[in-house]
């Protein structure tokens, strides 16, 4: 069993080699067509609260990828990917397991690059995922996930 101050004793939730995402979003920016010219940042092209969100029941263990398409800006931009709710456990970074089992609630997924998590929500309601840069969450580039 591994520990995290976060999370308490909690084992390691799926190996890499089992890993098959349930979904993979796809995080990217694109300019604004109206008079403020303003860079909107996306996941799977939506803006919230337009973006689908990711369904799961309590306790059940999701397999996500998140890829990080936002290379074609002057500044190809990371994703500092934040969970609220649960804690994930980072499988994969382009698809090489990393050397220990870590858990977070939160990962950079670099430009270009995409991330594997696996992780759990212990109570029902709705959550939220979204980049941890704050003007790209407030100008889009967040998500619910719904834990029923």
């Amino acid at each position: 069993e591994q520990s995290c101050i976060f999370c308490g004793n909690t084992k390691k939730l799926i190996d890499y080699k089992d890993f098959t995402p349930d979904r993979t979003i796809v995080l990217n920016s694109k300019m604004s067509h109206n008079s403020s010219n303003m860079t909107t940042w996306t996941i799977d092209n939506q803006e919230f609260p337009n973006v689908p969100p990711i369904t799961t029941s309590k306790d059940k263990v999701y397999y996500l990828r998140i890829q990080n398409n936002d290379t074609k800006n002057m500044h190809p931009m990371d994703h500092p990917m934040h969970l609220h709710g649960g804690h994930f456990q980072i499988v994969s970074v382009n698809g090489i397991p990393p050397a220990q089992t870590e858990f977070r609630d939160t990962v950079n997924v670099p430009a270009g690059e995409y991330v594997d998590i696996a992780f759990k929500i212990s109570e029902k309601g709705d959550w939220m995922l979204h980049c941890h840069i704050l003007d790209h969450e407030d100008m889009g580039m967040m998500m619910k996930v719904k834990v029923e």
